[in-house]
């Protein structure tokens, strides 16, 4: 007997917005850490930050730095040759971003 497995390409990320940058009027980024927890020990685990591109940016403007945010995505090859030199990298790219609170929280805790 043979299982198949279906494979998806879909990742969920919660983490507190760090860095939002745009790379024109279709493109834009936003950094995200996203929380590891703790050791056996008890200390901090240093956080992972993901850089999310998204091709529609429209919501973008909305984000500040330290709102926590849910971040639907996938992976995308994106293969390119520089100086001759091929090139290979892993995008992570939005299809939702969720505010988990608000802008007006954000500023209060400031």
């Amino acid at each position: 007997m043979r299982t198949m497995i279906r494979t998806n390409n879909n990742i969920t990320l919660v983490g507190r917005v760090t860095k939002v940058k745009e790379f024109g009027k279709d493109v834009a980024a936003v950094t995200i850490a996203v929380d590891n927890g703790r050791d056996k020990e008890g200390n901090d685990i240093p956080s992972t930050f993901i850089e999310v591109k998204s091709f529609e940016p429209k919501t973008y403007g909305m984000l500040k730095s330290g709102m926590l945010v849910m971040v639907s995505a996938f992976f995308r090859n994106n293969n390119y040759e520089k100086n001759g030199e091929k090139r290979y990298e892993l995008d992570v790219v939005a299809s939702c971003i969720e505010f988990l609170e608000s802008k007006a929280v954000v500023e209060a805790r400031e």
